[in-house]
């Protein structure tokens, strides 16, 4: 034992030692000092007991009793106090499975837990909370075409399409679009392809036939002229069809129109052109 006594009397004394020593019999005056951890004992009652101060906010210290209980916890000032709001709520024990649970499930005006989506790689959430395979969307074109047989003609006077015809709404704006087939009995006459706009209407559009596999027929219209491939074609043949493509913008004013359609002429009277069947005109408002 290799206790020292750093100040004693008759009735105090401080001694200081190691904490493996042995404390000596004191008085409730008496201050035992561990050299070696720095702790400080007081003597009373019989019993050493540890002394410290409490912690504060710039200084570290011991912790003052708590006084028991679940409820209360311990502050920054170094009190012990209930929460604002009470004592935390108990979390729920249990999770989703097969289908019931404490915790609800989100909604459309709350948060909460995601269903069971099952193993189909098809479905997705929806905002009602069930798992669905997603509606297909809808195409937003309507389509027209030459289904029932070929359209011919040998006269040079144009005249509708029969099924490429179709009236525009009231105050509608419709964006058309069409590709045709066309074929020729003589190599020499051409097929002309000609629009006729709806009354009441602003209108623009284009066409661009072709006539071999590097020369095309290119026109443009709108509803106060007149929008017909030019007669100065020549197919490059006369077993297979060629192509014509066009588009229109259609902007139906107030009042009802008449109806759009396209139309068909040869370039030479007595010599017989078709549109063939397959060929098809298409359109959409926006």
């Amino acid at each position: 034992m290799s206790v020292n006594y750093l100040v004693q009397s008759s009735s105090f004394y401080i001694a200081f030692g190691l904490s493996s020593d042995t404390k000596p019999t004191g008085s409730t005056s008496t201050v035992f000092i561990e050299t070696d951890t720095g702790r400080v004992y007081g003597y009373a009652s019989g019993n050493w007991t540890q002394s410290t101060h409490s912690f504060t906010s710039s200084m570290a210290g011991g912790v003052t009793s708590s006084g028991g209980g679940t409820t209360n916890f311990l502050r920054a000032d170094g009190s012990w106090s209930a929460p604002p709001g009470g004592a935390p709520s108990a979390h729920a024990s249990t999770h989703i499975t097969g289908g019931s649970d404490t915790l609800a499930n989100f909604a459309a005006t709350s948060t909460g837990l995601v269903p069971l989506s099952g193993t189909s790689t098809g479905n997705y959430l929806q905002g009602n909370g069930t798992w669905t395979v997603p509606a297909s969307g809808s195409d937003p074109w309507t389509y027209l075409q030459v289904s029932a047989q070929h359209y011919g003609t040998s006269n040079t006077a144009f005249a509708d399409i029969p099924g490429l015809i179709f009236t525009p709404g009231t105050n509608s704006t419709y964006e058309v679009e069409w590709h045709l087939m066309l074929k020729t009995s003589t190599a020499a006459t051409t097929p002309r392809i000609g629009v006729r706009w709806p009354t009441g209407t602003s209108s623009a559009g284009w066409i661009n036939q072709g006539q071999t596999n590097s020369t095309q027929l290119f026109t443009w219209g709108n509803q106060i002229s007149t929008m017909q491939v030019p007669a100065a074609g020549l197919f490059a043949t006369t077993t297979a069809p060629w192509g014509t493509i066009g588009g229109a913008l259609v902007r139906a004013l107030g009042g009802a129109a008449s109806s759009f359609a396209l139309q068909h002429a040869s370039e030479t009277a007595g010599t017989f052109v078709t549109t063939m069947i397959g060929s098809y005109l298409k359109y959409r408002t926006f």
